[in-house]
This record gives structure tokens, sequence and C-alpha cells, in this order.
């Protein structure tokens, strides 16, 4: 998500289940029996005015598949009138002639299209037979269209490194730029849903990772693509040292935002400081939960947020790697659902120990 000017608060919405798709790493397959997605049509100007009353002016909407989802349209148009920025998540097999014009028509702001490999075997053996070649289709329908109608809207592509893209993954810049394309967004692999059960065919080490990461900054560069990437700041301040780039490094995205500039619901209403800690089986703590049809709803999220906050200023990452480390203060770890400590970093500082000793 590259589009953050002007944003106070961001909701991020798993809007529905429902998918085309069943692909091999995804973090929300797997257990979606009986998951009821929210009637949409009925209930989108009460969503819209609760998350507005508590100060969230940016809805950033993910799935399952979000074209899949009934009332989607009604939902957006509502948004748009009430000055809320929308930016989507889509694995881009219905991006429709008419479907995009419906987007730009609704100022929606950015279109996330996620594509897997910079090949068809690759990216197919993640995402299906046929989808590289269908998203690659659409990108260009969407491209063409921006530039027809004088749109703003930003087009991105989300890629999660595997082990079945690993050995080409760095020819993906090539790919976006043949398609017009200035934005590529690089994300771990996320261990929940189907990459748990998939993790033999998908995981790879901290190393595979970091190199994977050398390649495309390279790439990247020579191709005059923005890279979005899934790493603490520390390891992308020695990336930067050990090729030479200039990398932005926002100290104010860098820590947690959970409850902080983020909340995130699901399909059915329920709100959660972030995603992770949505995919925890048991909750003890009510206080870091709500939802969205209660009618003390924005008392539910004021004590959500107290909570997070709270938390995060008791939380204090305990290993020497953060203790000495110059982002300690904005790269506080989490505090809610992980022991905030990221292997990489110590990784990343054992490959280029030469570099992080001028630091």
């Amino acid at each position: 998500m590259t589009h953050k000017n002007g944003i106070s608060k961001s909701l991020l919405w798993d809007i529905t289940r429902r998918c085309n798709l069943n692909c091999s790493h995804c973090y929300n397959s797997g257990n979606t029996s009986g998951m009821e997605d929210i009637n949409i049509r009925e209930e989108y100007q009460t969503i819209i005015h609760k998350i507005a009353r508590f100060g969230i002016n940016h809805i950033h909407i993910l799935g399952g598949e979000p074209f899949m989802a009934d009332g989607l349209f009604d939902l957006l148009s509502y948004a748009n009138s009430k000055g809320i920025l929308i930016t989507i998540n889509t694995n881009g097999t219905l991006l429709s002639s008419s479907v995009i014009d419906k987007l730009i028509e609704l100022n929606v702001s950015q279109l996330t299209i996620s594509l897997d490999g910079s090949t068809e075997q690759e990216n197919d053996a993640i995402r299906g037979i046929g989808n590289f070649n269908t998203v690659i289709r659409n990108i260009g329908r969407t491209v063409s269209k921006i530039t027809e109608n004088n749109s703003d809207m930003i087009i991105q592509v989300a890629t999660v490194i595997t082990k079945l893209n690993l050995k080409s993954i760095h020819k993906m810049p090539r790919v976006l730029r043949d398609l017009n394309v200035k934005y590529l967004n690089i994300l771990k692999l996320y261990e929940c849903g189907n990459a748990i059960s998939n993790e033999d065919s998908l995981y790879i080490s901290n190393e595979e990772y970091l190199m994977a990461l050398q390649k495309l900054m390279i790439e990247a560069y020579r191709n005059g693509i923005s890279l979005q990437i899934d790493c603490k700041p520390k390891v992308l301040e020695l990336l930067s040292l050990r090729f030479g780039f200039k990398v932005n490094l926002d100290s104010e995205f860098s820590g947690c935002n959970a409850g902080k500039k983020i909340l995130y619901m699901d399909n059915r209403g329920d709100i959660y400081p972030c995603g992770p800690f949505s995919h925890i089986s048991n909750i003890t703590d009510r206080r870091l939960r709500a939802n969205i049809f209660n009618t003390d709803c924005n008392d539910q999220l004021t004590t959500l947020e107290e909570s997070v906050r709270k938390r995060i200023q008791e939380f204090t990452l305990t290993e020497e790697v953060c203790k000495t480390c110059r982002f300690v203060s904005c790269c506080s770890g989490c505090a809610i659902c992980y022991n905030g400590y990221d292997k990489l970093c110590e990784t990343a500082m054992n490959l280029y120990s030469t570099k992080a000793s001028l630091m």
C-alpha cells in the first residue's frame, strides 16, 4: 500500500472470505467454513458512519476476493461521497472493462494486484493454471483505462516470495516495466491458512529472502520500479549500504501501528488491532476485540486502542541486536501477538557484517 497522504487512520477490511482462487499460500484459506459475510447492501451506510465517527478516513479492502462481495460498489460509492479514501487488494482475475470503469468513476485511490511469479510456470504453480496470462491481460487493460481517463489511480503489484518463485522473482521489475506499472510490493510468507499445510513447497530461509531482495533491488533500480519491502528498517538500511541505494526509512511506519494508525475488521464485522492478531485461536482479552454492529462499538474501539497502546509502551525488546540498534525507538516489535524479535535483522547483520561495522 503506497498511498498514505492525508490518511489519519486506516481500516484494513477482509470484506469477504469468498474467492474464485485457492492460492497455495493464502492466509485466509483453510478455515472459512461457516463464516458468513456481512450483508453489505443493507449495512454499508451503518458501517461507514461508525468508522467515520472514530476518525477512520481510509479503508483498505482485502479478501477473499473483494469483487465477489455483494454490494461492494454501493459501499465504494457511499464511502467516496463521505470523503473516505479507498484502496483495494485483488487477485486481478475479475477486472473487466466495466469494473475498471466503475473503480475510476468512484475515485478508488489504489489497486494492488497479486502476481506471484515473473513467469507463467512459477505464478500458476501458486495461483492456478491460466492465472498469469489472465492477470497480465487485466493489468494491461487497467493501465490503459487509467491513461484514457486521465485517472490518478495507482496500480501496484504485490508478490509473496516463496520457494516456488525464488529462482526468477528478480525478473518481476522487468515484467512490471513492460506493463507500465511503477510500484511493486514485496512480502514475506504469512504463516497462516494454506501456507501452513503447504510449508514444504513454500517456505524459504532468511538468507534466501535477503538474497532475493538484493536481486530485486538491483533490477528495480534498472527498470525504474519503486519497491515497498516487507522487513524491518534495520534490514533496509543494511541493504542500502550494501548496494549504495537511497532507501526511504519512514520511522512513522516502522513500528507497530496496531490501534494507532490501523485497525483490522473481518468479514463478520469483528474488529482487532491488526490482521495477524485476528488469527490467534484463543483471544482471552476481550478488550482487544470489538464489533462494528455493537451499540457501544466506539467505546469498545477506544478501550481496544488504549489497551494496545499500553502494551506497546510496556513492551521491551530484550535481544542484544535490538538494544544496540538505532531504530529501537521506532521499530518497537510486536507487543500483541509476536515476541517482537525478527531474526531477519540478525541474519542481515551477519551477511553484511563489514557494512554493519560502519554503523
